[in-house]
């Protein structure tokens, strides 16, 4: 019996399954999140409403927390202190 090499992974993004209240499931990519947050943040926008889209894209308060300070828009201990 011969032995096939092990398959070869790569990690392209990291995506996540969403239920919507409605119980309705669907796939959202954290980088095109993460995308539109920055363009909004570039065109003025505030970090509430960037909270905003972060939750309505499904983030937790943890992920959110961690995305306010992957976008340059507040130190660790202000993100925590923001987001709700």
């Amino acid at each position: 019996m011969s032995q096939s090499a092990p398959a070869k992974t790569r990690v392209l993004g990291v995506v996540e399954l969403i239920e919507r209240p409605n119980g309705e499931c669907t796939m959202n990519s954290d980088s095109s999140v993460l995308e539109q947050c920055r363009a909004m943040l570039a065109n003025g926008a505030d970090i509430e409403s960037v909270l905003c889209v972060l939750r309505d894209n499904g983030f937790s308060k943890v992920h959110s927390i961690k995305a306010l300070v992957d976008l340059g828009q507040v130190s660790l201990a202000e993100a925590k202190r923001v987001v709700p």
